[in-house]
């Protein structure tokens, strides 16, 4: 989040990108929020996030002071061009491109198949 905000107030020049990459499904990792699951579907929307209902340990995970205090108790707008790529299989970390039978799990000796990574690209379109 506090990367979004940055981008959003910090940087005046140039292409305002953020890359998500996650190696599980993105809803493993962050919290039930609506305006997430609009963040991550692809498309161009108008994003709102009002930080007056947030818990205050979602403002208070806003490292920079400024940052938090321009947010504190507002409701904040992102005009997004998202773009995914969901789920890609990189072939080659855990097993070899040649045919080689699955390697196992030491914990539970399960075959472990090669991982998936979830790609969301984030522009925001909001220009000064």
């Amino acid at each position: 989040m506090e990367d979004l905000l940055r981008l959003k107030f910090y940087v005046s020049e140039g292409g305002k990108y953020l890359l998500l990459v996650f190696n599980r499904k993105p809803q493993y990792y962050l919290p039930r929020r609506n305006y997430l699951n609009c963040l991550l579907k692809p498309g161009r929307d108008l994003v709102k996030i009002d930080f007056s209902k947030e818990p205050k340990t979602v403002i208070n995970s806003i490292c920079d002071e400024n940052l938090r205090n321009m947010v504190n108790g507002k409701t904040i707008e992102f005009d997004l061009q998202k773009f995914s790529i969901e789920p890609m299989v990189v072939k080659g970390l855990l097993t070899s491109p040649a045919f080689e039978p699955l390697k196992r799990s030491m914990k539970s000796g399960t075959a472990v198949s090669e991982p998936e990574y979830f790609f969301y690209l984030l522009r925001i379109l909001e220009f000064y």
